[in-house]
């Protein structure tokens, strides 16, 4: 969950960050999308609403807009809330449907850190807000709500499996609750509490660990208990829930497992105009590298050098997109499709001096085949609380898609259905602080489900782009970039 102090920053910026609209670029915003498997549980949002967290010592709070993403029909809902008082959740209202207590997630740890979930199974598609959550008494110094959603498969209804809790004592390394498991599920878990997780990686697998530092093990028939470890040993309050589907037990596609982050690291650093960027661990061979660039001096990516032939894409309709504002907001990306084995660090050059936040992925995939570029796309959106990302229509049978949004002042939340990657210490997928946001779905295919960002600055415009790379082959040729700049080294 976000810290109390990386929410304050961003409350501050959207109450006394406004920024003028000079000449932005527009763009059509697509529908957004999406296409759950029939077999398959799909992960559609972890949104940190940050609002009731800054109103001090409460009893309810409403969501209100711009908080979480439009929801999706059928989908299931879960309130996490947290507090510094032993106080319950007495009652959700809002949103349709109707609402339950989670029967084993409120937990009180001593040392002044109380959770509670409630869940919805019947909610109304398109909700965006006026969900109320109400306390025994007063929440204390905070109020902190995760929303979360999950789709179950296709054709299908869900209803919880099992619910359990625990507290961590003085862990770094954190036993989660196991679980009995009488289908094929959906496992949740919750951010934990006070201290921050370690990194992108902080569940252990095959829990993933999602861009708000929730956790979530996707199409599981095993409740065993995984770790989670945390930045700073802390006293965790844990809770997990399984959810079941009539869909029973069932095979989920072989493509879901196929590609695999192996590394990740987000570096925000001043370029002049080249900067050195070392990697958390040498480079492995064959694998997807994937660079991602934001400033505010409208300075893009001009070459990438070390760990494999790169590419810079140019031109309109790519990931070098950018748009003025307060200041000459700019996003830009590279990639090479086939890394080097034993890099340990890459060179990126920009055409001018800027402080620089980076997203820097390394992907292997369990085909054998190579990665392929598969297609690309960016736009503008208009004013809007819920921008939609970059729409795909991919031609891999499986795709790596990175999707990037740039809101200054902060995009709130990452972009729904693309559910990595966290990054410790800056809030919801956030390269640039309070700036851009990113987000990555591993495994989509044969359909890319189109993403919805958060933006709080509803004033504003949202620039927005997607890239897509297979491994998996592609069923028809994909259409090449357009304006591409190879750099070989």
């Amino acid at each position: 969950m976000r810290s109390i102090l990386n929410r304050s920053l961003t409350i501050l910026l959207i109450l006394f960050g406004s920024i003028s609209l000079a000449n932005a670029q527009m763009g059509a915003a697509p529908q957004a999308t999406v296409i759950p498997s029939a077999s398959s549980w799909t992960w559609v949002q972890d949104s940190p609403v940050i609002f009731c967290g800054q109103l001090g010592s409460i009893s309810s709070c409403t969501i209100g807009a711009a908080q979480i993403a439009p929801t999706q029909p059928g989908s299931v809902w879960v309130i996490s809330t947290s507090t510094p008082n032993n106080v319950t959740v007495t009652s959700v209202t809002g949103g349709g449907g109707q609402w339950f207590a989670c029967p084993n997630c409120h937990i009180s740890n001593p040392s002044g850190y109380t959770v509670n979930a409630w869940y919805n199974l019947t909610g109304n598609a398109g909700t965006t807000q006026n969900i109320t959550i109400n306390l025994s008494g007063t929440s204390g110094a905070f109020f902190n709500i995760d929303f979360f959603e999950i789709l179950p498969p296709t054709g299908s209804t869900a209803s919880l499996d099992d619910s359990g809790s625990t507290i961590g004592t003085n862990c770094t390394v954190c036993t989660e609750p196991a679980l009995n498991v009488t289908a094929t599920d959906m496992i949740l878990y919750n951010p934990g509490g006070k201290a921050a997780q370690a990194d992108w990686k902080a569940y252990s697998a095959p829990v993933i660990t999602d861009v708000n530092g929730g956790g979530f093990n996707l199409n599981t028939t095993s409740g065993a208990a995984p770790t989670m470890t945390l930045a700073v040993a802390n006293n965790p309050s844990m809770w997990a829930m399984a959810f079941k589907s009539t869909a029973g037990i069932f095979s989920p596609p072989t493509y879901q497992t196929q590609n695999s982050i192996v590394q990740f690291t987000s570096p925000t650093q001043t370029c002049n105009p080249t900067c050195n960027l070392a990697l958390p661990q040498a480079t492995g061979a064959g694998h997807l590298l994937f660079v991602m660039a934001a400033n505010l001096n409208n300075d893009h990516i001009t070459s990438v050098s070390s760990g494999g032939t790169w590419v810079v894409p140019a031109g309109a309709n790519t990931c070098q997109i950018s748009y003025v504002q307060a200041g000459n907001n700019a996003f830009s990306c590279a990639y090479a499709l086939s890394s080097t084995a034993g890099t340990t660090s890459i060179s990126v050059t920009l055409n001018g001096t800027s402080s620089t936040g980076f997203g820097i992925w390394e992907v292997s995939s369990a085909t054998g085949n190579p990665f392929v570029f598969d297609t690309q796309g960016s736009h503008v959106n208009g004013n809007s609380a819920t921008p939609l990302g970059q729409a795909l229509t991919i031609s891999g049978q499986n795709d790596v898609i990175f999707q990037g949004a740039f809101a200054p002042g902060g995009a709130s939340s990452g972009g729904s259905f693309y559910p990595q990657t966290y990054i410790l210490h800056q809030g919801t997928g956030y390269i640039l602080f309070n700036e851009a946001s990113e987000s990555v779905l591993l495994n989509s295919g044969p359909t890319a489900p189109t993403p919805t960002w958060v933006n709080p600055q509803t004033t504003q415009n949202t620039a927005v782009f997607g890239i897509a790379f297979t491994a998996a082959g592609v069923s028809t040729a994909p259409s090449p970039p357009t304006g591409l700049t190879a750099v070989v080294h």
